[in-house]
């Protein structure tokens, strides 16, 4: 009988928490929230230089890993361009120093973002690209997880509208 009242105890537990879900059906926040913008502003020349600054907010409880991992480790967050897209990458993303820490979970130490973050990307308009209005397309890879779970790497996409000028006179 024990082994029926068992039973009965987690089915009534697991359908209490599948009605619960169910009521507040509503989609789930996800645990990171990204934007991009340009600096020093959406207007750029032909071949000039801009910096793609992508902020994350990071929900309470939950961590991003950073861009620098050991192999064996975490899924590092990567940042990329459009390669069909009007720019090119033009050095290495710089902004808030990551914490550093032991991860229990792969019994390594870790870079990774606890808190909102920001990271800098400098980018050049390719020299060949059409004056007038465009889309910057960038890719942002990562991984969040909390002290209980880690979801599966995610990638999403961001733009960013900038009006190219002619770099003649």
């Amino acid at each position: 009988m024990s082994g029926r009242l068992s039973f009965t105890m987690s089915t009534l537990a697991l359908s209490g928490f599948l009605h619960a879900g169910g009521a507040t059906a509503q989609t789930p926040v996800p645990p990171v929230v990204w934007a991009v913008s340009a600096s020093p502003g959406t207007a750029a020349k032909t071949a000039g230089l801009l910096t793609l600054d992508l902020d994350a907010q990071v929900a309470e409880g939950w961590h991003v890993y950073g861009l620098h991992q050991v192999d064996g480790g975490p899924s590092p967050l990567r940042i990329t361009v459009d390669e069909q897209g009007v720019v090119q990458t033009a050095g290495s993303p710089t902004g808030t120093v990551p914490t550093r820490r032991r991860d229990a979970s792969f019994g390594l130490d870790t870079e990774l973002y606890l808190h909102p973050f920001s990271l800098h990307v400098p980018v050049q308009v390719k020299p060949h690209t059409a004056p007038g209005s465009q889309q910057i397309a960038v890719n942002v890879r990562f991984q969040a997880c909390n002290d209980h779970v880690c979801l599966p790497p995610k990638t999403v996409r961001l733009t960013v509208p900038v009006q190219i000028q002619s770099d003649m006179p």
